[in-house]
């Protein structure tokens, strides 16, 4: 974005691309009215001085020299809790706090950027853009100010966001309408109100602002930041101690927010409407479907984005009222036929050769395969022993990067290094009869069919008195015809191999699988001639409803009205 503001002071800045908010497509949602209700006057510049020339010109300013650096390391213990807040007393009480600050600001050894201060009980609350300018300051404690020594440390008393959302109060109550429930603070961001520049990037002032929003407008509705600069939202991650249940529509639009991550920092709000318009995130986004999927994610509620309400979808079913019955849970997926086949004869024999000699699979692998294992501790909660997996067993080999800190140490590259890693595991007997496979192709892989088989099940250790549970994912691609797997009557090779050891828990019971009764002649004849559709999609159709023409006909219906009933469809 052009002109942020720099860190080192000066207020170079941040409009943040004002004039796209009223730009583009006039919206439909909750933030229809605000284009044409106009803008509210926007804060008047100035009132901050700069960061002053030789306030030290009265005579007697001068550093403590090197004791400043021993009174700095004395103080640290207190100082530990740092942040961008700092207290400041040992003035005069007919000094100027405005100067006070500018000659601090010139002393420092990096540029300050005091981004507000107030006067209380004596003392300055100052808030600095850095930790970093908080650190440099506070390390000129003790430094004189016209005769009196400063006394300048971290302030921890958390008063900074009380007193900055008092001093924001007037902002927010001229800035909001009752009438519709709208907080316009759109167009802000960079300017200065009573001495505070708006800064819509820090979390100071993101906090008192919500602080005053509570406080002053808790029925708020919807709340406009468009145009502010704001290329974070990390600010709004912090708000869970603020009430916010009213809040349902924001607008982001015509700012710099670039990454769909930082919209988990509204995870507070509990968004009907969000607009995030000329911004980079939806600039920069090929896919609209994408770009909606990514914010619907995040706010379970949202019916409008960027002013368009959202699609619902009906997955086909059309306006059915009546409960849906989802398919049953299957114990196996297989693409098709062929692959069923390949997948339990490859499973078997694999399983058997792995529970009795383990030397048999080396020709199964290539010199390039690669294998990996990892465990999991979790005790059983069908396992009253609760046994847990020894620790030097399994998990310190495991891949497991919560348990180590190298990983290629962990991952076995070639048939001669997976074999004799396989033998060094404990014997095993795995149980055939129960397990859940899913089989399928992948897409084309360096011009070579690759099958992804997936099995779970048990096995039982050692001596059979310890069972465990596994899950065990395999690639495989073709064995070429003069191979030494083909020579050893396996038709594959293992590419990749995922070994997963945990606790033994029962597979879910399975329910059979109940074919539906088929749509009766009459009733798709009936559909046909009805809808004119081909014989074999007016079955489907009665296939999803059950048989129940009626439904079928007004899905039909309204699939026809929306366009997505095409020629080929039809007789």
């Amino acid at each position: 974005m052009d002109g942020k503001r720099g860190r080192g002071g000066g207020r170079g800045a941040a409009r943040g691309q004002r004039g796209t908010a009223a730009a583009g497509r006039k919206p439909s949602g909750v933030f229809a009215s605000i284009a044409s209700r106009g803008r509210a006057q926007r804060p008047t510049r100035g009132g901050r001085g700069g960061r002053g020339n030789g306030v030290d010109a009265e005579g007697d300013v001068k550093m403590e020299g090197a004791n400043t650096l021993t009174r700095w390391h004395s103080n640290r213990e207190s100082n530990t809790r740092i942040g961008t807040n700092i207290s400041i007393t040992g003035f005069a009480a007919n000094d100027d706090k405005t100067k006070i600050i500018e000659f601090l600001s010139s002393k420092s050894s990096i540029p300050a950027n005091f981004i507000s201060s107030t006067l209380e009980d004596k003392r300055i609350i100052a808030e600095l853009n850095t930790t970093a300018q908080a650190l440099a300051v506070v390390k000129l404690n003790r430094i004189k100010y016209r005769g009196n020594p400063l006394n300048i440390k971290f302030d921890t008393a958390g008063s900074v966001n009380s007193n900055l959302s008092k001093k924001l109060t007037p902002l927010i109550e001229s800035k909001y309408n009752a009438a519709v429930k709208l907080l316009d603070l759109s167009q802000l961001g960079g300017t200065d109100f009573d001495g505070t520049t708006l800064d819509f990037n820090r979390d100071a002032l993101i906090k008192a602002i919500f602080l005053a929003v509570s406080t002053k407008c808790p029925n708020v509705v919807s709340i406009d930041l468009s145009a502010n600069g704001i290329s974070s939202l990390r600010a709004f991650h912090s708000l869970d101690a603020v009430d916010l249940s009213s809040i349902q529509n924001i607008s982001l639009k015509g700012n710099n927010i670039s990454s769909f991550d930082e919209l988990d920092n509204l995870k507070s709000f509990k968004l009907r409407e969000i607009i995030l318009s000329n911004n980079p995130i939806q600039a920069n986004s090929n896919n609209p479907n994408v770009y909606k999927t990514e914010i619907q994610s995040r706010f379970e509620g949202i019916s409008y984005i960027d002013g368009e309400q959202l699609e619902q979808i009906s997955f086909g079913l059309g306006n059915v009222s009546k409960k849906v019955n989802l398919p049953p849970v299957k114990a196996f997926f297989y693409e098709m036929s062929a692959i069923q086949q390949l997948a339990e004869a490859f499973l078997k024999k694999f399983l058997d050769s792995y529970d009795n000699d383990r030397n048999t699979l080396l020709d199964v692998y290539t010199d390039t395969s690669v294998f990996s294992l990892s465990c999991s501790g979790i005790p059983s909660l069908n396992n009253t022993k609760k046994v847990k997996i020894p620790r030097g067993m399994y998990s310190t080999v495991s891949r497991n990067l919560q348990i180590t800190s190298n990983l290629d140490a962990h991952i076995q590259i070639g048939r001669v290094d997976i074999i004799h890693f396989m033998k060094t595991l404990p014997a095993t007997k795995h149980q055939f009869d129960d397990v859940r496979i899913d089989a399928f192709v992948l897409s084309n892989i360096n011009a070579s069919n690759v099958v992804s088989i997936s099995i779970h099940g048990h096995f039982t250790e050692g001596d059979g008195k310890i069972t465990r549970s596994y899950d065990r994912s395999f690639l495989l691609t073709p064995a070429g015809n003069d191979s030494a797997a083909s020579l050893k009557g396996w038709n594959v090779v293992v590419m990749n191999e995922q070994l997963h050891i945990r606790p033994h828990n029962p597979l879910p019971v399975i329910p059979p699988e109940t074919t539906p009764n088929a749509p009766s002649n009459d009733i798709v004849a009936n559909l046909v001639t009805q809808t004119r559709l081909k014989t074999e999609f007016a079955s489907q159709l009665l296939a999803v409803h059950q048989g129940q023409y009626e439904a079928a006909l007004l899905d039909f219906q309204q699939a026809q009205q929306q366009g997505k009933i095409t020629p080929d469809m039809l007789q």
